[in-house]
């Protein structure tokens, strides 16, 4: 329960969503490394904590996916994190949990310089800060190791919204320059960590960052044990801490995959090189898929993550009912702990015309919590349409004659074959319209033109598939663009060759006619001059500061800090106006105004506190459909609370490239994973009838890679 202190107090909801926000973030915390049982920690004694993420914790990226943003767009605390409101910071966390920090009084000395810089930096919204690490002395250490064995280390980064990431890079602090550590680690970093690892029986790493950094620098620090807390939002210190004692076991898996450096990514030649274009040459070869299918090893493979417990998989079994794959499998917590696995089926599709991943994700489920000895049978069905592959010769999805390889476990480096479900004939089981030709060529990767080994499965049972999926007709009846317009005025005249003129009588209907049926909506609109759609469409405050420079992100009348709205011009005709939000980390808005009364004329301040959220990539990791869902059902409470429309979120877009600023809004580098967080957050929204919105962006991408990618 949160101090009484706290002004104002929390309501019942930022309560609930702190609760929901702290169990979906250690869901998703993924344990990367556990030597010899080093986690959890033994007891509440003391401790050594190290790094600016220890006392200063990063929650989440910045932008648009930042709901503290609005905070300080509306000239909000640049201290936010430090409010007793939230549990961000994990060394005041542990504290609570009843640690002594040996070293307390170092980490809030440069903690204080930490705060004093960023209290200067410029642009307070849209900027990532970021300041050096403390160099560590020998001498220091072996002080502090006199008081205990066990050593944490937090490794923090951040990045945003226009501040994509780089190997290293150059920060100033007063009139001193310093190299500050992102995907590789600083040269202070790694001498720090020789140091720590030395003078420390026991190291323990906490990644405090957006997505992955050099696994070539994280094996050279020999630390015991490595935790992947991400950006765990408001609560993210206390989930950490329950990680780290045990009150929590790690039960997320990776959604992406962690190379052994850098140049590893099939991304790393071009991804940045052009900022006026982006040139997909991977292809359909994103993360595992091409790790999987180029035999490169991984740092950590996609699907990754450890447990304080062990499970075994058993009774692995494999039907078709109907037109539907039926996968069975008992899972068995075979350790000392409670704990959660995820079971994941991987599927590789016959080498056929198509240049095809050596296999894909396909199907997932995580198991309740187990205790000790205790199992849980396990049933996934995965429609075989869903096995169904892009064609862009066949003008939609196919599934392609021979067999598919049927493979059940617990990472994309760690299955045992099942089954082959063999296919006699191609079928086409979805006709789509072939749109959006390139305009230039465009050299894609190429894969497979044969299985690498095909021997282990020659034991597995082979399942006929006799009822094949309907062809579903998903083409567009609008695909002749013809355009009717409707108008009240008769001396309108078509403007473009495809359109053509219906006239109506203008009549003063009010949007709930349409509602009741008394008019179509193509009557109603032709009711309104083009000023008026026009102020329908483009919203209230939306414009440019200059040529360079759109306003945007507080833009709303109605809510300070919201991103958008529509306009009250129109409530005559009982159009009301529809406020937009940011974002995938939560209800983006300014958290303390002052506001007048409009009957008295009496000026107060009004308090809009919203929740903070795990990011996308944490909340995804969790690999659990229903903790996003209750996340939805969170959201939808503050947006109907702050009376928020709609919101930009949840972010969706295919990790490709670890260097993407963005990456921590969106889920994976996998769709399917992508594509069921997103529909079980959606759903939590619309439990409270809200809608979601999301931005869309023109790149340059082959057809084929949007139908294997991006659509599911």
């Amino acid at each position: 329960m949160k101090s009484n202190t706290i002004y104002p107090p929390m309501s019942e909801r930022e309560i609930s969503g702190a609760a929901i926000s702290r169990e979906a973030a250690t869901q998703g915390m993924v344990l990367l490394k556990n030597i010899n049982g080093v986690l959890p920690l033994k007891g509440r004694g003391k401790i050594a904590l190290f790094g600016n993420g220890a006392a200063r914790t990063i929650r989440g990226g910045t932008g648009s996916g930042d709901p503290f943003n609005g905070g300080l767009s509306g000239g909000g605390d640049q201290d936010v994190d430090q409010s007793l409101r939230y549990h961000i910071n994990i060394l005041n966390a542990m504290e609570t949990e009843g640690f002594e920090i040996v070293n307390r009084e170092q980490q809030m000395a440069w903690a204080r310089c930490y705060d004093l810089a960023k209290r200067e930096m410029k642009d307070q919204v849209m900027s990532v800060f970021a300041f050096p690490e403390e160099p560590l002395t020998t001498e220091k250490l072996e002080e502090y190791a006199k008081e205990t064995e066990t050593a944490i280390c937090v490794i923090s980064r951040n990045s945003g919204e226009g501040n994509d990431r780089f190997m290293k890079k150059e920060v100033s602090i007063g009139d001193k320059k310093y190299e500050i550590g992102d995907y590789r680690l600083s040269a202070v970093e790694m001498d720090n960590l020789k140091k720590l690892r030395s003078a420390f029986s026991s190291l323990v790493l906490v990644l405090n960052v957006p997505g992955s950094i050099s696994v070539q620098d994280l094996e050279a620090a020999c630390a015991d044990a490595i935790l992947l807390m991400g950006q765990a939002g408001q609560e993210g210190g206390a989930a950490v801490t329950d990680i780290l004692t045990g009150k929590a076991t790690p039960s997320g898996k990776l959604t992406a995959t962690w190379a052994k450096k850098y140049e590893d990514y099939p991304t790393a030649g071009n991804f940045l090189q052009d900022f006026n274009k982006a040139v997909y040459t991977e292809g359909i070869y994103v993360g595992y898929r091409y790790f999987d299918t180029f035999n490169v090893e991984p740092g950590y493979p996609f699907g990754y993550g450890l447990s304080y417990t062990t499970f075994a998989l058993g009774n692995l079994e494999a039907s078709l009912d109907e037109d539907t794959l039926v996968l069975g499998v008992t899972v068995e917590n075979t350790g000392a702990f409670a704990g959660r696995e995820v079971v994941q089926v991987y599927v590789s599709a016959p080498v056929s015309e198509m240049d095809m991943p050596e296999q894909e994700l396909k199907g997932f489920q995580k198991t309740m919590l187990l205790a000790p000895g205790e199992k849980e049978d396990i049933k996934i069905r995965i429609p075989l349409r869903n096995l169904a592959s892009y064609s862009e010769n066949a003008g939609g999805y196919i599934l392609s004659k021979g067999d598919y390889g049927v493979r059940i476990g617990t990472s994309s480096r760690d299955t045992k074959p099942v089954c082959k479900i063999r296919l006699e004939q191609t079928a086409l089981t979805e006709q789509v319209l072939v749109e959006l030709p390139l305009t230039e060529t465009l050299e894609e990767k190429k894969g497979l033109t044969d299985r690498k080994d095909e021997t282990i499965w020659k034991d597995v049972p082979v399942l006929l598939a006799v009822q094949i999926p309907e062809t579903l007709d998903s083409r567009s009846a609008y695909s002749d663009e013809k355009v009717v317009t409707y108008a009240t005025d008769t001396s309108y005249q078509p403007v473009m060759p495809y359109e053509t003129v219906r006239y109506v009588e203008k009549k003063e209907w009010k949007l709930n006619d349409v509602a009741s049926g008394r008019v179509s909506m193509e009557e109603f609109a032709a009711q309104l001059d083009a000023a008026q759609l026009a102020d329908l469409c483009c919203g209230t405050g939306w414009g440019v500061q200059d040529e360079n420079n759109p306003v945007i992100g507080a833009s709303s009348e109605s809510v300070p800090g919201a991103a958008g709205e529509t306009t009250h011009a129109l409530e005559s005709y009982g159009v009301s106006s529809i406020v937009l939000a940011d974002g995938p980390g939560g209800v983006r808005i300014t958290q303390q105004f002052e506001a007048t009364d409009l009957e008295s004329g009496e000026k107060r301040q009004v308090y809009h506190y919203c929740t903070a959220w795990p990011v996308g990539t944490l909340l995804a990791q969790s690999f659990d459909p229903e903790i996003l869902e209750q996340v939805g059902c969170g959201m939808a409470a503050d947006m109907q609370a702050m009376r928020i429309d709609l919101l930009l979120g949840p972010g969706m877009n295919i990790q490709r490239d670890p260097m993407c600023g963005r990456n921590f809004e969106y889920f994976s580098e996998d769709p399917l994973i992508s594509g069921k967080m997103a529909s079980a957050m959606v759903r939590g929204l619309r439990a409270c009838q809200e809608e979601v919105d999301a931005l869309s962006i023109m790149q340059l991408i082959i057809r084929r890679r949007i139908g294997m990618l991006w659509i599911l």
